[in-house]
């Protein structure tokens, strides 16, 4: 069991206070909490794919109640990293994780945003009553993303495809699947570069494209880009649907009119304990493209037979 905080040479964590007690002080308040949503928490990680042996960090960690609780769940071929900014929860917290006998159980005293942790070494990262307490939760999810550099999910889908000559054209080149009915559909996913590279497999068909956060006049916005296309997409909340809006596009860098630019009806959503996804590529020129639309769970809850039965 140990406890770390970065020396001058690595990024300190900034300072602050918490609003209500910490430390010794907090522990039975946060223990009553955690008695309140650990069953909750607990079905989340293992839907999320959670297992022995796995590496874990535990952002926002307090006291260490969850953190204790994916310790014993991931056992002892597996580990556990808490992350709090306040030195009393995080030497709490290694107090109550030794008492309770868990060796492989550590504590980083450290800023959410900022952790120095090494990047592309945890299996799944987690918190819990952390993002509505930070001035920039964005910052704190690109830095739990950063600590995982690949995950894969699998489920099913359904295919269209376009029926004119130049949509056959623009799909072949680009790879995308043939039409067909409730295929097996796996996507991995990989953070090479500061982008992460998705390649979709449909039925032994397979396509790749990068996607990042978007720079300069692509401020704000999520690119894509497959081969020498880049689309750029504004992320916008439509009730439980977040809907893929393009804003702008180029081909080999070269900026094109907005009204050339691909589109379709595309959004994500989750119920169910399903990543829900519907995607269509259209142009103007071309008509639909392709079509595609299905559910994806993480790749461990679809092999260990745990993904949920209600249909697409």
């Amino acid at each position: 069991m140990e406890t770390l905080t970065p020396d001058k040479n690595n990024h300190p964590p900034r300072t602050g206070e918490y609003a209500l007690a910490s430390g010794a002080a907090a522990v039975e308040r946060l223990f009553v909490l955690h008695s309140i949503y650990s069953p909750a928490g607990r079905r989340l990680l293992l839907q999320a794919g959670l297992k022995p042996g796995m590496h874990v960090a535990d952002f926002g960690c307090g006291v260490g109640a969850v953190t204790r609780m994916i310790g014993e769940m991931v056992g002892p071929t597996g580990s556990v990293t808490g992350v709090d900014v306040s030195a009393e929860q995080t030497q709490q917290a290694s107090v109550i994780c030794k008492q309770a006998g868990l060796r492989n159980v550590k504590f980083h005293t450290a800023d959410a945003c900022d952790t120095g942790l090494p990047r592309h070494s945890f299996d799944l990262v987690y918190c819990r009553f952390l993002l509505l307490h930070l001035p920039d939760p964005a910052a704190c999810l690109r830095e739990m993303h950063d600590l995982k550099d690949r995950m894969a999910a699998e489920g099913r889908a359904r295919v269209t495809r376009g029926s004119g000559r130049l949509a056959r054209i623009a799909a072949a080149i680009i790879g995308f699947p043939r039409a067909a009915e409730n295929v097996p559909v796996r996507v991995d996913f990989k953070l090479q570069n500061g982008r992460e590279r998705w390649t979709r497999t449909f039925a032994g068909c397979t396509f790749h494209s990068t996607q990042e956060q978007g720079r300069g006049r692509d401020a704000w916005l999520l690119c894509e880009r497959f081969g020498p296309v880049k689309v750029a997409m504004a992320l916008v909340l439509d009730g439980s649907r977040l809907r893929l809006i393009v804003r702008r596009w180029s081909v080999f860098g070269i900026p094109l009119p907005v009204w050339l630019a691909p589109r379709g009806n595309s959004y994500e959503y989750s119920e169910n304990g399903r990543f829900h996804f519907h995607v269509e590529t259209a142009h103007p020129f071309t008509g639909l493209i392709v079509g595609y639309r299905g559910w994806l769970v993480p790749r461990d809850c679809a092999s260990q037979g745990s993904v949920p039965s209600t249909s697409p």
